[in-house]
């Protein structure tokens, strides 16, 4: 089967779903495990192999767990007792989360391998398999022959494999808050701003979009100085007093924290000076939040 490992995932959801579709056209999707009609009919839309019951699913070289991050645990549990032991010594085990390292594995027999490997981007419903091209994915393992495998998966997949032997937790759980940051709390900060353009009557799309493709082309091809505008490393201190006036009382409060994490970026990189720092907090008193 072209070289590749021949994988299995269980959870279809939106990572899975992506995953199973980009192995199957690979050649190397052996099934997707769900556990409902729903997920049946999901994985047939897309003409994918599909099984719930584990005593009907064949081996493979790859068993990938793309279920919720709290859920890996049990899930991991439960396909052990399932399967045994002894045919998960020809398996590799394989979990996607980012927040988790190889914690879940603990209490495995020593000769049972496995590896994290997370792609360090957001996937959508309906699935965009491209989405998973000239990524970066976190893989860690302590068995080489994981790391052989994993390498030559994401590579085939046009992603970027970054291979560790051990990453520490706390620089995992750092790892995990920039992809958190990167990620879901950029969306919210993108869906604040669409919704204050559109209650300007402007068309957000059109205004919105050029200037955050710039601003992130700017933030990844600075050299040096931070490319940070606008009226914090200005100090104009009445038009920010002039934007608290005109929003509402919830959007006051979110628009006070953005400004907040806008002048610590901005203090930390010599943009802003401590005398405008202070004048900022006191711009912005708690008493917002609570407006």
């Amino acid at each position: 089967m072209n070289g590749l490992p021949i994988c299995g995932i269980v959870g279809p959801g939106r990572l899975g779903t992506t995953l199973a579709i980009a192995l199957h056209r690979l050649g190397c999707l052996q099934w997707l495990k769900g556990c409902s009609p729903q997920h049946a009919e999901r994985a047939q839309a897309y003409g994918l192999p599909y099984g719930e019951s584990w005593d009907d699913l064949p081996p493979v070289d790859l068993l990938w767990y793309a279920v919720p991050d709290r859920a890996i645990a049990t899930v991991v549990e439960e396909s052990v007792q399932a399967l045994g032991t002894h045919r998960l010594r020809q398996t590799a085990l394989i979990h996607t989360a980012g927040s988790l390292g190889g914690e879940v594995f603990q209490g495995l027999p020593s000769d049972v391998e496995w590896g994290c490997a997370h792609p360090f981007q957001a996937f959508p419903w309906p699935p965009q398999p491209h989405l998973l091209r000239c990524i970066g994915w976190l893989v860690e393992s302590p068995h080489p022959r994981v790391h052989q495998r994993l390498t030559l998966l994401i590579r085939a997949l046009g992603g970027i494999p970054v291979a560790v032997a051990h990453f520490p937790a706390e620089y995992r759980t750092r790892y995990h808050i920039a992809a958190v940051t990167a990620s879901n709390a950029l969306t919210a900060l993108l869906r604040f701003a669409l919704d204050i353009a559109s209650s300007a009557g402007i068309p957000a799309p059109l205004f919105l979009h050029p200037i955050v493709e710039a601003s992130v082309q700017n933030t990844f091809s600075a050299i040096g100085s931070l490319p940070l505008t606008g009226p914090i490393t200005r100090a104009d201190w009445p038009t920010l007093q002039h934007h608290i006036e005109c929003l509402q009382d919830g959007e006051r409060a979110v628009y006070r924290s953005l400004l907040l994490a806008t002048a610590s970026v901005a203090r930390s990189h010599g943009l802003l000076s401590e005398e405008g720092w202070h004048q900022l907090q006191r711009l912005l008193p708690p008493e917002l939040n609570k407006q």
